[in-house]
């Protein structure tokens, strides 16, 4: 792995490099080993094909030339893996962005209706008393009041967009507070 090279084996008792896996390769039953690694067009190192046979056994330039068709073939394999696994991933991130934006704005749209109900009553109101002055003053500061959180609403929702959108420029600093 670590030359990016084959290594053939093709008697492990005999290879004194292989003497720390002999235990393991005689109880699996092999008894020589061809090691492919898997590297990507951009060369990175995705692990290693490993050919065992049962017998003593050196590869022919033939068989060489397959094992290395499918080292290629589990690579792209790999990767096109990985790719999909990538997609999944970002699809759920947008599904989730998209259930957030959903709350999101479900939760404004009843923010912004709340107002609305005081200052229909306060114009019912108002109609009802024409007359009286202190009603009509009650009311119409309340619907004032009530019209001003609609405003700031809809501010607080443009500053959103704006930040959303990279219109607005956030300086991060640390302030003193009396």
């Amino acid at each position: 792995l670590r030359t990016r090279e084959r290594v053939v084996i093709e008697d492990i008792d005999a290879d004194e490099a292989y003497a720390p896996y002999r235990s393991m390769a005689h109880a699996s039953g092999y008894c020589s080993v061809v090691c492919t690694p898997l590297v990507t067009a951009d060369g990175t190192i995705l692990g290693v094909l490993n050919t065992q046979f049962v017998v003593q056994h050196r590869p022919n330039e033939r068989n060489l030339r397959r094992l290395d068709l499918y080292a290629r073939q589990a690579t792209d394999f790999i990767q096109r893996c990985r790719i999909e696994e990538a997609l999944r991933r970002s699809e759920a991130a947008l599904r989730e962005s998209d259930r957030r934006k959903s709350e999101f704005l479900a939760t404004l749209a009843h923010e912004l209706r709340n107002p609305l109900g005081p200052i229909t009553s306060g114009l019912h109101i108002l109609d009802m008393a024409r007359n009286d002055q202190t009603v009509f003053d009650r009311a119409s500061a309340m619907m004032k009041r009530q019209l001003e959180h609609v405003v700031r609403l809809v501010d607080d929702l443009m500053d959103v967009a704006r930040i959303g959108g990279g219109k607005v420029a956030l300086r991060l600093q640390t302030v003193d507070l009396p």
